[in-house]
């Protein structure tokens, strides 16, 4: 780990045990793989963007990986739509199940 751009050299003093863990386990690298809707067809369709001291912070989102500043944004947007599809299903069925108690109690 020589490079100037390594982890090992670029840890925030705000670092955390479970961010520093995500991001030694993607080698320093934003994990998308065009999830943010950026194809990355330059880098080999996978962001090529380092945590660095030179201003690229990974952040760690809702799913464990860590994803460079411009990924992040549109990443955190689609887990957020989908755990929000997620709650409304499952109030869904619990609110029909609930109109079907009270038809029954109705009867």
């Amino acid at each position: 780990m020589d490079s100037p751009n390594d982890t090992a050299t670029a840890v925030p003093l705000w670092a955390t045990a479970v961010w520093l863990a995500a991001v030694q386990a993607a080698d320093g690298l934003c994990r998308c793989a065009g999830a943010c809707g950026r194809k990355h067809r330059a880098s080999g369709y996978r962001c090529d963007q380092r945590q660095s001291l030179n201003g690229t912070n990974l952040h760690l989102a809702e799913d464990g990986e860590v994803y460079c500043p411009k990924c992040f944004a549109d990443i955190a947007k689609a887990l957020r739509q989908a755990a929000d599809a997620e709650t409304a299903e499952a109030n869904a069925e619990r609110y029909a199940q609930d109109d079907l108690f009270a038809l029954l109690g109705e009867a």
